[in-house]
């Protein structure tokens, strides 16, 4: 409280009391679409790259407008096909029985081999992939694993992480959760009825991004569960180089456990609450002694601590986070239960107990820094923008999704994301070009001003492929009456 108690003394009121935050600070904005000068092309491509409108501001003049029209497959080959890059395919094929030693015949036809991954991520069909591969013959049938796709996110991610814009987005040890929802198509075990989100059934997915725009976790939940008992799993099952020690959730990954048991595990949740003036704040000791103490926040302290049953458990606390630590128990399940227990559970108790007492210190901070408040919706805002990006790119069949089963929910899950980081590894890198460029003539650009742009866009990509017409071939099959021949067929009476 004694950094809330300056604050209140001035009489202002940091935030209104419904939670939510100024949010003038957006984790990402859209902005215009520029070619780079010096940037070598390939004949026939075009590079589109974005430059923030903001450097108006600064004096500076944005570059004329470029057009755009990048196919959806380009992020993920430009990619693996880099000198320097990853080999995306050897990472998808890790772990298959009889392709560990094969070898790509032709690095130019590489998308032959992606083509699974990228129509799943699309959300296209197998009548799509079958078409695609009667058109090119010689391919190579591959239907990844989770887990092979999980290898090949977290080699888009540690690639990401090595570009020299990366770090200017953030530090990397910032993350957020949020689930999305789609629609579903057929009968499922994990589809739900939601009428204020779906037509008719519909399912959840859960995903962990880092404050570098990356996503690191995916998971298929049920959309009627209650996403608090997922923010955990990913971050504790994190197998990337990613240090996170900080995650901001909304109002729907909060619980008093999830506070509890973050701080008994060394890292630190920062969620933005709706109504925060509507909890419970705790003290140490008697009404008269805080508000003595602290006269002008003593009295929002309204319920007493029982802080002799969190010593007398604090070891068995220790004991939960120590299972969760070393994979001895799913946080999922566990939060769940103990989230869900009553004071007859001892333990249960004294982790919501001292889950209360870490609730009070972060609003305590969350009312009195705006800094603080600014982060954590800069870093949801981040989440949301790939919220779109993704969006966008499971356009195909009005972006339902049509597997029935949980596994292959979670491979077309997994194959979305991983396109989705392919464009932002990709748009990262092109920033990244514009950026030195833009340098190298002379132009004055702060990070600063970089941080507040964002590489979730999809302006840049042309998702519906493109359409090639043959005209002299079709003025060729036109008679000389100028129509088509008409089909005949032989009819038996």
């Amino acid at each position: 409280m004694n950094l809330l108690e300056p604050v209140a003394g001035e009489g202002a009121r940091p935030v209104p009391r419904n939670g939510k935050t100024d949010v003038s600070d957006r984790g990402g904005h859209r902005f215009g679409v520029a070619a780079v000068p010096g940037v070598r092309q390939q004949p026939g491509s075009r590079i589109t790259l974005f430059i923030p409108q903001m450097l108006a501001q600064f004096g500076l003049q944005a570059p004329l407008k470029h057009g755009l029209d990048h196919q959806v497959q380009e992020p993920v080959l430009a990619i693996d096909l880099k000198p320097a890059g990853i080999d995306l395919f050897h990472q998808l094929i890790k772990g298959t029985r009889g392709l560990e030693r094969l070898e790509v015949p032709s690095r130019g036809n590489l998308f032959r081999e992606f083509r699974t991954e990228l129509f799943m991520g699309i959300n296209h069909g197998q009548s799509v992939l079958q078409s695609h591969e009667d058109r090119n013959p010689y391919t190579i049938h591959l239907t990844p694993s989770e887990e092979t796709l999980r290898a090949a996110n977290h080699a888009i991610i540690s690639y990401h992480q090595k570009l020299p814009l990366t770090p200017v987005f953030g530090t990397g040890t910032l993350s957020s959760s949020d689930g999305q929802r789609f629609p579903t198509r057929g009968k499922s075990i994990t589809a739900r009825a939601m009428s204020r989100y779906f037509a008719n059934e519909g399912l959840s997915t859960y995903t962990h991004v880092t404050d570098q725009h990356t996503t690191y976790g995916t998971k298929i939940i049920v959309a009627t569960k209650r996403e608090a008992h997922y923010v955990l799993d990913e971050i504790l099952g994190n197998a990337t180089d990613i240090p996170i020690t900080e995650h901001a959730t909304d109002t729907h990954g909060v619980t008093l456990v999830n506070f509890a048991l973050f701080d008994l595990l060394g890292l630190q949740l920062s969620p933005r609450i709706r109504d925060l003036g509507k909890i419970t704040l705790n003290r140490m000791g008697s009404r008269a002694q805080v508000e003595a103490d602290f006269p002008n926040t003593g009295s929002l302290l309204t319920r007493k601590l029982n802080t002799d049953l969190i010593a007398e458990h604090y070891d068995d606390m220790l004991r939960v986070a120590g299972s969760l630590k070393f994979g001895h128990a799913t946080a999922s399940l566990l939060v769940g239960k103990l989230s869900a227990s009553g004071r007859q559970n001892a333990l249960a108790a004294a982790l919501k107990e001292y889950g209360s007492a870490r609730r009070t210190i972060y609003a305590a901070r969350y009312l009195a820094d705006p800094e603080y408040r600014r982060r954590i919706s800069r870093q949801l805002n981040k989440g949301e923008s790939l919220h779109a990006l993704k969006r966008d790119l499971l356009y195909a069949h009005e972006g339902a999704v049509r597997a029935r089963h949980l596994e292959q929910q979670t491979e077309q899950a997994w194959c979305l994301t991983l396109v989705t980081n392919a464009v932002v590894a990709w748009t990262t890198e092109y920033y990244g070009l514009a950026v030195e460029s833009m340098r190298t003539a002379g132009r004055r650009i702060d990070d600063e001003v970089l941080t507040h742009i964002s590489p979730a866009h999809s302006e840049n990509i042309n998702f519906f492929g493109s359409i090639d017409v043959d005209i002299e071939g079709e003025l060729a099959q036109l008679g000389p009456t100028g129509y088509r021949p008409l089909r005949v067929r032989d009819t038996l009476f």
